[in-house]
């Protein structure tokens, strides 16, 4: 059995299983160049470099080298600046008054498990290997750890972001997504979910625009409105036929799933947190990680899409002492007693399950101070000390 992650002298790594491969190449600049995202090869290591530098009348020399433009280039995380007009993965201020970065490959390491992400969740390490890929601008002294983890038994990808401040100044960031993927041109569809409440999870597909796709929320919360989730599919792709493209964020705060269309046809797709009202001030010796997003290919539709973010989230993100337990039969004081709702009837309610051999008891809404209709205290989460004097 080949391992989940190959590398090779001249600079190139692979993500590989049984259901897809990830490759990506380091170009003599130092550039990570994303080579392929799909089926799984059986030599991801050859995966072919398609990148031509072609002649652009527009611009000529970068970097002292001719022919080098990189909004032809498909990137692992691109930022502003250079000589790539799109929407960047990374964009910050730093102590020079300007947002130019150039980071350039450094090293690169293979870890067992997940990295640790300072507190944010992620899905569980168990089966999984980490490429951590580390690229610095030495000029600004930040480097940036580029996560990707693959699973021995799923046909999902994880990626995250770690940012450290090695200078003697702050960084502003602006602009932190967990992930970037440049796709080649073709004919997609966006899939999102959208809703309210009461009405969640309606599912909106429309044709990609020749310009840019953002999937977001600001309200602080991931929310119904706009769910964190988005998928890019052939036109023609069914439940069961077509590529998927599929990105969903282990976040429930703002975020932001964007996708834009270069002006070769080639689509960038990213996630991550909302970059509107997103400041952080990285001081010296910080560092910033940035949540996880997890990836999923499909080459037989949505359907089996599904099925891999399914297995994956109950096997490796549910908790494990519940992934596998029969759902306990619940009672909801809400229709009970709706905002009428004291210590008595709780208790009353609580009794009477119990008869039944109901497993559990929902104290819902109406329990708070002041909270006898919806036109009042909502969020406030303060015991009411009337209706339950002995407190929640």
């Amino acid at each position: 059995m080949k391992a989940l992650i190959q590398t090779s002298t001249d600079r190139r790594f692979a993500l590989s299983n049984a259901h897809f491969s990830y490759v990506i190449a380091v170009t003599p600049e130092g550039l990570l160049q994303h080579l392929y995202y799909g089926a799984k090869l059986a030599q991801p290591l050859d995966t072919p470099d398609h990148h031509r530098r072609t002649l652009r009348h527009s611009r000529t020399v970068f970097r002292g080298i001719d022919h080098l433009s990189l909004s032809d280039l498909p990137q692992e995380y691109p930022t502003f600046g250079s000589s790539d007009d799109r929407c960047p993965a990374f964009h910050a201020n730093n102590a020079d008054g300007n947002s130019i970065f150039q980071p350039l490959y450094q090293s690169h390491r293979i870890m067992d498990g997940v990295p640790d992400l300072n507190g944010l969740p992620s899905a569980r390490g168990e089966g999984a290997k980490t490429l951590v890929i580390t690229v610095a601008d030495h000029n600004h002294r930040i480097e940036i750890d580029l996560h990707y983890s693959i699973w021995s038994d799923y046909g999902v990808l994880a990626r995250s972001v770690c940012m450290r401040n090695l200078s003697e100044d702050a960084i502003d960031l602006q602009n932190v997504y967990s992930t970037s993927i440049d796709l080649p041109a073709d004919d997609y569809d966006a899939v999102h979910l959208w809703g309210t409440w009461s009405r969640e999870m309606n599912v909106e597909r429309v044709p990609l625009p020749r310009s840019r796709f953002v999937v977001e929320s600001a309200k602080g919360t991931s929310s119904a409105t706009h769910n964190p989730f988005l998928a890019l599919v052939e036109q023609d792709a069914t439940e069961t036929h077509g590529r998927v493209y599929a990105s969903t964020l282990l976040y429930s705060g703002n975020h932001s799933f964007s996708v834009e269309t270069g002006e070769f046809g080639d689509v960038r797709a990213m996630a991550g947190i909302n970059p509107f009202n997103f400041q952080w001030k990285l001081v010296p010796g910080g560092r910033f990680t940035t949540p996880q997003a997890l990836h999923v290919f499909s080459h037989q539709g949505l359907g089996q899409m599904s099925h891999i973010f399914h297995d994956f989230i109950r096997d490796r993100v549910i908790p494990e002492r519940f992934a596998s337990q029969t759902r306990p039969t619940y009672l909801n004081t809400w229709e009970a007693a709706y905002f009428n709702v004291d210590e008595n009837k709780v208790l009353s309610l609580a009794d009477q399950a119990l008869e039944l051999g109901v497993e559990m008891l929902v104290l819902d809404d109406g329990w708070f101070a002041g909270r006898k209709d919806d036109t009042s205290s909502l969020g406030d989460w303060q015991a009411d000390p009337d209706r339950f004097p002995s407190g929640i």
